[in-house]
């Protein structure tokens, strides 16, 4: 078996692994996410509070200090509580796609000047805002139908990954 093939193998496995895990056991995924942006936020955090004691002397630090607590505080908060963090992504994406919508909007307004169809953007600004809205009023519910479709996605890429590393023959040079 050449390379290709065994790493084709490998990759499609671990893609289902990871598909299998993320549908499987997306609450907890999403936690441990959660939790890890918190921890990344500690570490910051962290590092700024020792950045600044230990340039003390240089004068200017204050404000670093200040921050640094502050980052380090929030980190930890958002550790034990990674359900904000969810939520804040969440909402986060819902605003991105609304504003998304809007660009659509104005897109299909140019279109439209210009007496070209722009129907597919004046659709395409619907589904953008439907989508915007409905992950502003559900984010916790969005972001784990986000997870689930993406382990899907993972779940169907290793399979034709691994019917293309069964069904074609070794690549030879």
């Amino acid at each position: 078996m050449s390379f290709f093939k065994k790493f084709g193998l490998v990759t499609s496995l671990i893609l289902m692994a990871a598909g299998a895990v993320l549908f499987v056991f997306r609450e907890q995924v999403i936690s441990i996410l959660g939790i890890a942006v918190g921890l990344i936020i500690l570490v910051i955090g962290a590092y700024d509070i020792i950045s600044s004691l230990v340039f003390w002397k240089r004068g200017g630090q204050l404000p670093e200090l200040i921050a640094g607590i502050i980052m380090a505080a929030s980190g930890g908060y958002l550790m034990m509580n990674s359900d904000i963090t969810v939520f804040i992504t969440g909402c986060i994406i819902g605003v991105v796609a609304f504003i998304a919508g809007i660009d659509r909007f104005r897109d299909a307004f140019l279109l439209f000047r210009e007496h070209v169809n722009g129907g597919y953007a004046v659709f395409s600004g619907i589904v953008h805002i439907a989508f915007g809205v409905l992950m502003c009023l559900v984010p916790q519910k969005g972001v784990a139908a986000l997870v689930l479709l993406i382990g899907i996605y993972l779940i169907i890429w290793g399979i034709l990954m691994l019917v293309s590393v069964i069904k074609f023959k070794d690549l030879r040079y």
